[in-house]
């Protein structure tokens, strides 16, 4: 990919949060490194960087996932309001309500959200996936990763209508102080 930064959706907005997502294995840290290298800016957040140890070992243990995706989103808050920008969230986000606390967040504090998928042509073809993946999973956990993956995702679906709602509240009431500024 000679210029990824070229084919991304808000590549010259001033605040950016990218949620990458695909199964395991599909090259999604690999398309988070090649961006953040090309801008020569941003900062990558994987959930996955809770279960490296001091000497760079990956050591999952699915009891701890739940507190470590919330690990992961307190980083996430820090850079946002430290203004960090892009802002890669590099997780499977297979479907919607995964991706739901990263966007929240971003609209919050005037970050727009998108999506991203590798541009790997094995992308969502099985057999290739479990040669690359490097988390141990099965044929069968991967298919069930396949399965589950929600498609066309949009920031209104993905936080969802009350939410929704919050957000576009808040930025009238924004405008309003702006205005009687």
């Amino acid at each position: 990919m000679s210029n990824p930064a070229m084919k991304l959706p808000g590549f010259h907005e001033r605040k950016v949060l990218y949620c990458l997502r695909g199964p395991s294995g599909s090259g999604k840290t690999t398309y988070a490194r090649t961006i953040i290298d090309y801008l020569g800016r941003g900062k990558i957040f994987s959930t996955d960087d809770y279960f490296y140890d001091e000497y760079g070992e990956y050591h999952f243990d699915p009891y701890n996932l739940e507190h470590a995706h919330q690990w992961n989103l307190g980083r996430v808050k820090d850079a946002l309001s430290e203004g960090v920008s892009p802002i890669l969230v590099d997780n499977t986000n297979l479907q919607f309500w995964e991706m739901r606390p990263y966007c929240f967040e971003a609209a919050m504090v005037g970050y727009r959200c998108y999506f991203l998928e590798p541009p790997t042509e094995w992308k969502f073809k099985i057999n290739q996936l479990f040669r690359k993946q490097q988390h141990g999973l099965t044929k069968p956990r991967l298919i069930a990763q396949l399965e589950r993956y929600e498609r066309n995702p949009t920031v209104q679906k993905v936080i969802g209508p009350v939410l929704w709602e919050k957000i576009q509240r808040e930025k009238k009431k924004k405008k309003k102080k702006k205005k009687k500024k």
